[in-house]
């Protein structure tokens, strides 16, 4: 068994024979398995979830989301199709997700049922062998909430349509939260969209972030002047990133 060990930087993992002390400044400390802890101060850990499940390989994650709970994802996947999420369900990702052969087009996650929460320093990557290379769908009763890592779909093309690649979309009533992470768009305009018929059902709130290309403000997905940004939160601009923080 691993224990996976994370700070507010980065994530990596202490073998078993390694288990009996880790270092933190000038004390030790003697960590259980199968936990996860954060340093939310110097020489201080605290544990945040217990029966971390570690996988690192495609089939190992569509297994651990079938069942829920707390996932890490410790290695680069490549997975020949995207993940159907209908449980509540936590992943932690310290590589790259990928889906370069999909061709159903679906979403690297997409969330029907239940809540999938993100979090850690890793890439969902949505680029596809289809028409749509999305990263995030949440459809039907499904809820989506991103706390940290790299979204992407850049590089995608279509014969059909390349004009138009959605990286985050939401559909019948689900909802969508986003409080961090990075976001990078084929297409900027699309890197947040609501399928035109769930507009009325379907939400996305942005609470942080940083968007690539797209003011999640001021945009015109959902019509002129479209804004997804959360009361008590603006945007800041920075040479083409724009960064949602608290006002």
């Amino acid at each position: 068994m691993n224990l996976i060990i994370t700070t507010r930087k980065h994530s990596y993992l202490i073998d078993e024979k390694d288990l009996a002390t880790v270092e933190l400044g000038s004390s030790a400390f003697s960590p259980a398995e199968n936990k996860l802890y954060l340093v939310l101060n110097p020489g201080e850990l605290t544990e945040i979830c217990s029966n971390v499940l570690p996988v690192d390989t495609a089939a190992a994650l569509a297994e651990a989301i079938a069942e829920g709970g707390d996932i890490t994802v410790t290695q680069n996947i490549d997975a020949p199709t995207g993940f159907t999420v209908t449980t509540d369900t936590n992943i932690i990702v310290c590589g790259i997700i990928s889906v370069s052969e999909d061709t159903e087009g679906n979403g690297v996650f997409m969330v029907t049922e239940g809540t999938l929460t993100l979090d850690g320093d890793g890439i969902v990557n949505g680029l596809g062998n289809n028409d749509w290379s999305m990263a995030l769908w949440a459809k039907d009763n499904g809820r989506i909430v991103v706390n940290g890592g790299h979204y992407t779909n850049v590089g995608a093309s279509s014969e059909a349509d390349s004009e138009h690649f959605d990286l985050v979309y939401a559909s019948g009533n689900a909802q969508i939260e986003i409080n961090g992470g990075e976001f990078e768009c084929e297409t900027p305009r699309w890197t947040l969209n609501i399928k035109d018929n769930s507009r009325e059902t379907a939400s996305i709130v942005v609470k942080g972030g940083k968007f690539h290309g797209f003011n999640p403000a001021d945009c015109d997905t959902e019509g002129e002047h479209t804004n997804f940004v959360a009361p008590g939160y603006k945007v800041v601009e920075t040479n083409g990133i724009f960064e949602v923080i608290p006002e």
